[in-house]
């Protein structure tokens, strides 16, 4: 009796195909309206590389509500994986050209921050991070798009502890350049003196 008839599945989805998911509702959902477990049914479709979550809620009389959350890909994890938006490792498939991590286990929420605060910075200079790297002592390297590499010693992180995605801001000392250039749009809070962050004399000007 009260068996389920109809499932209705709903979201903002990219990279989950139809057929995953009527796979999934064909071959791993049992039970009744009543005794059929949601949570497993969540478990079920969160098994698909793509989905970060799926909500399932029983509609009356017969039927199912299935809202399914896809990872949004910011970094690769090294050589193995994906960081999404939240700072989240996940294992999925993926050909886009996206940035790569090189950093301790647990660091992700931390270099997904760092991403966004330099990408913001370096906006205005069409500049872009390829890579960063966090070393276990919290130093960060940073590799640009055209082969620039910043060394930077964090001084200070203060990460929201709730953002999503996360956020930061930052401070740093050390600044080093490794590759030649006379020029950086990178902005710090205490300008380390070399050609990254060294602040230009204004010109003198004559009546």
């Amino acid at each position: 009796m009260f068996p389920v008839k109809k499932i209705r599945i709903q979201g903002d989805m990219n990279r989950v195909t139809a057929e995953q998911l009527k796979f999934i509702a064909e071959h791993e959902l049992s039970g009744t309206f009543f005794t059929l477990d949601i949570d497993k049914t969540r478990a079920a479709f969160g098994k698909l590389p793509w989905v970060r979550d799926a909500q399932v809620r029983r509609r009356w009389p017969d039927a199912l509500d299935i809202t399914v959350e896809e990872h949004v890909a910011l970094a690769r994890w090294g050589e193995n994986g994906l960081v999404n938006t939240r700072g989240e490792r996940f294992d999925a498939a993926s050909d886009a050209k996206l940035p790569v991590f090189f950093g301790p286990a647990g660091a992700e929420k931390d270099m997904t921050a760092m991403l966004t605060q330099m990408r913001q910075s370096l906006q205005p200079s069409g500049l872009a991070p390829r890579e960063l790297w966090l070393s276990s002592r919290r130093a960060w390297k940073v590799v640009l798009d055209n082969q620039l590499q910043l060394e930077l010693d964090v001084t200070t992180w203060r990460r929201a502890p709730s953002a999503s995605p996360p956020t930061g801001r930052a401070s740093w000392r050390g600044c080093r350049i490794t590759s030649n250039t006379s020029t950086c749009a990178t902005r710090t809070d205490s300008p380390c003196g070399c050609p990254i962050t060294r602040r230009r004399r204004p010109r003198e000007t004559s009546d």
